[in-house]
């Protein structure tokens, strides 16, 4: 069957390992599928070219290359991408992959098709079966020229990594929430939409100019008739030309306001001063983002960028991002040269460069708001007075306190990544030095004032920020720091008040977005809430591990495991700390996967020294399946290994007392623990609400036998609800609730609840199939 272009012999080419088709018949089924599905997509019958053998019958002596040249000619080329089919070695990716990107580059059309949006796609529609190696998805790149974008009919649950089947025993359990039938639609819209681009563009009517004829010579009556034509003529050639000098001085695409700044690189001969490089960059990043006419990459979405040996349109399509600022900086003893050079990212044309020659110890505040500004220049962006005002303003006219406090701030970062207390102390001592030599200089009293609040010394953060007031009242990183000690004092609407203000003057910081996104949540607008989480990721907040931990912890409150899972895995793959890998474990047991949390324990604790916390969890989890003993025994681990023992681990032993013939010891620590929880209540401070006093006391009670109290406190539980519901999933499956399961009271609370996470995770499941969520 011939292709439906003219001089084409195929409209769809299957590229395939036989493996991957050898024992289940999986490539096979798929294309019986497609061809179904292409025949209620299309009006008019597709050819497709799939051989059972894939390799098509060949000898070693035939001609490879000339035997597929004709079959290759097709519209649309689908490797069903593995990673057995990832082998430079293999027949399919040398003699049908590569061949076809060789071929369809050279011929009319070419391997990209502008589609009627504007977009672009490749006539390659990669389908792939497996999660592939990093090293194999480079491969695929470096001959697809771009990103592999794909159909993925893949399945995944735990320790599971297969193709996706078209009746699946447990599809709920596919960590991916994929259809097999989406998916085949997918791809045959994909085909559609390249097929149908290329048909426009082979039927392109072929502009003619037409010749027009003299007009015929007609008297002039009078001068004003010609005066009146002659002005209609000049008219008419000033509108013509106007429209002819705008296409021929038209760039090409109009390019959207949007710029990362990569880590400058340092080519001091002595490494430690990175900092000095970190901290120009981040200096003139700074810059940046006070233009709210551009959208500016946060500094943490970078920084896997550093040192790249990526194309930098490979970088700016994964940043989304129209413009990338690099540079490097080179100190010797006092000699200090700057560069920056801006690049278009989607062509890799390098637009400008700016040099700075001079000394360490001279004013370099002027080469950052210049670079900012050309910047803004390039993409037509619009800076206000206001912000200019900003941009042009000297921080601090003493260089030493200026070194000492970027020589701070570098200490701030590395205690945040390696919590090293001795980092900490360096941090608070560069800072006082900075302090010293200027006394005003608000960047060192904003840090020192952000450090306090990070290490709960709320008192003094506020001290410092009534110093940034006396100096400067105008000064924006008032609204930031106030909003903070808000946020953490429970008094979210002023919290609000703060970040929203801080946001609009400084428009592209992920955290402030992220922040406003909490609040929200706080306040029981979860909608809202998610909406400023999407704006957080957009800008780069996906490459910040606490942004990630939390979100995973919003999704995790309504049941959303899937969507819990992906950004706690991101979090845990920018910092395995124990913490994570506890909450990872919390997930699966949530889940009733106790047999899969246990196994995560043992493979993850011989690798990450997190003896305490897996014993803990282990000690959770056999007392929830009521090995008292086992249980018992983890728990005598974790202390002997330095834990300390916690609120909630009361409730457990309690537990364990009273099934095990200690009501005593039982009793002794309910009463322990229901009066430290009332005393916690009373305070009605912020960490109240994280510590799940309200549950605690409920069990305590329920565990006592006065399921009217126990019932009392889990009422409170469900109206204060703060931040959502933490650990629900305690009240559904928690042995120390068995006595109120019967109780009409229980099972009306646990519905209501179950009801609102359940219409909560609706709404943001339809948001993200409106496109209003991509996150």
């Amino acid at each position: 069957m011939a292709s439906l272009i003219p001089g084409y012999n195929y409209d769809i080419f299957i590229s395939y390992r036989q493996k991957d088709n050898k024992h289940d018949g999986w490539v096979t089924e798929f294309v019986n599928n497609l061809k179904g599905e292409l025949e209620s997509t299309f009006k008019e019958a597709v050819s497709v070219y799939f051989d059972i053998n894939p390799h098509d019958g060949l000898l070693e002596t035939h001609d490879v290359d000339e035997s597929l040249k004709d079959k290759l000619k097709c519209l649309v080329f689908i490797p069903i991408i593995s990673r057995t089919y990832c082998d430079p070695k293999a027949f399919a990716w040398e003699h049908e992959f590569k061949a076809f990107v060789d071929q369809a580059s050279k011929d009319q059309f070419g391997l990209k098709v502008k589609l009627p949006g504007g977009n672009v796609a490749s006539r390659v529609l990669p389908v792939r079966i497996y999660d592939l190696d990093i090293s194999d998805i480079k491969l695929c790149e470096s001959i697809l020229g771009g990103v592999l974008r794909s159909v993925d009919f893949i399945y995944k649950s735990a320790g599971v990594n297969r193709p996706l089947l078209s009746k699946e025993e447990n599809p709920q359990d596919n960590l991916n929430h994929t259809n097999y039938r989406d998916q085949i639609n997918k791809v045959a819209n994909s085909i559609k939409e390249i097929i149908t681009s290329i048909g426009e563009n082979e039927n392109k009517p072929e502009v003619v100019s037409k010749e027009v004829p003299e007009p015929t010579s007609i008297p002039r009556k009078n001068n004003k008739s010609k005066l009146i034509a002659g002005a209609a003529i000049a008219f008419a050639l000033i509108i013509l030309s106007s429209i002819f000098l705008q296409k021929l001085f038209r760039t090409e695409e109009v390019l959207e306001k949007s710029i990362a700044v990569l880590p400058f690189r340092n080519d001091s001969p002595d490494p430690d001063n990175e900092y000095v490089c970190n901290g120009i960059m981040e200096e003139i990043l700074t810059q940046l983002q006070k233009i709210s006419d551009l959208k500016v990459k946060a500094r943490t979405s970078v920084e896997k960028y550093r040192d790249p040996e990526r194309d930098i349109t490979d970088i700016g399509r994964e940043l989304g991002v129209s413009l990338i600022l690099e540079g490097s900086v080179r100190k010797a003893g006092n000699d200090l040269r700057i560069t920056a050079q801006l690049i278009n990212a989607k062509t890799g044309d390098h637009l400008w460069a700016e040099t700075y020659d001079g000394k360490h110890s001279v004013n370099i505040f002027e080469f950052e708001s210049s670079v900012a500004k050309k910047v803004a220049a390039s993409l037509n962006a619009v800076i206000t007075p206001q912000e200019e005002e900003r941009i042009d303003a000297i921080p601090t006219s003493e260089m030493l306190a200026h070194d000492l406090q970027m020589r701070g701030h570098e200490m701030i970062r590395k205690w945040r990544y390696t919590g090293d207390s001795v980092s900490l102390k360096l941090a608070f001592n560069l800072l006082n030095q900075s302090l010293k030599a200027d006394p005003g200089y608000i960047e060192a009293i904003r840090m020192k004032s952000m450090l306090f609040s990070e290490v709960g010394d709320f008192d003094s953060a506020l001290y410092y920020i009534n110093k940034i007031k006396a100096i400067d009242p105008e000064s924006i990183y008032i609204y930031n720091q106030k909003g903070l000690i808000y946020f953490y004092s429970n008094q979210h609407d002023s919290a609000l008040k703060y970040y929203f203000i801080y946001d609009k003057i400084n428009p592209n910081n992920p955290w402030t977005n992220f922040t406003i996104g909490q609040l929200y949540c706080f306040k029981e607008e979860l909608i809202k809430g998610f909406r400023y989480f999407q704006k957080a990721i957009d800008l780069g907040g996906d490459s910040e591990p606490e942004i990630n931990q939390n979100i995973a912890y919003v999704y995790f409150c309504i049941d959303y495991y899937a969507k819990a899972e992906k950004y706690l895995k991101n979090a845990i793959s920018l910092r395995s700390e124990c913490l994570l890998i506890q909450f990872y474990d919390y997930l699966l047991v949530a889940q009733g996967k106790y047999n899969e949390a246990l196994h995560y324990l043992d493979s993850v604790c011989n690798i990450i020294a997190c003896e305490q916390q897996c014993h803990i969890m282990r000690f959770y989890i056999y007392t929830t399946q009521n090995e008292f003993e086992i249980a018992e025994q983890y728990f005598n681990k974790a202390i002997s290994a330095g834990y300390t023992r916690n609120e909630n681990d009361d409730i457990y032993l309690a537990y364990i007392y009273s099934k095990t013939g200690r009501k005593k010891e039982a009793i002794s620590i309910l009463n322990n623990s229901i009066r430290r929880d009332e005393s916690e209540l009373s305070l009605k401070h912020y960490f109240s609400t994280f510590s799940q006093t309200h549950l605690r006391l409920a069990a305590a009670w329920a565990l006592l036998g006065d399921n009217e109290k126990a019932l009392y406190y889990l009422s409170k539980f469900e109206s204060e609800r703060l931040p959502l519901y933490e650990m629900p999933y305690k009240i559904r499956t928690f042995p120390v609730l068995d006595n109120l399961r019967n109780d009409p009271e229980f099972k009306a609370i646990l519905k209501r609840i179950e009801h609102e996470k359940d219409s909560i995770r609706t709404i943001v499941m339809e948001m993200e199939k409106r496109g209003e969520l991509n996150m």
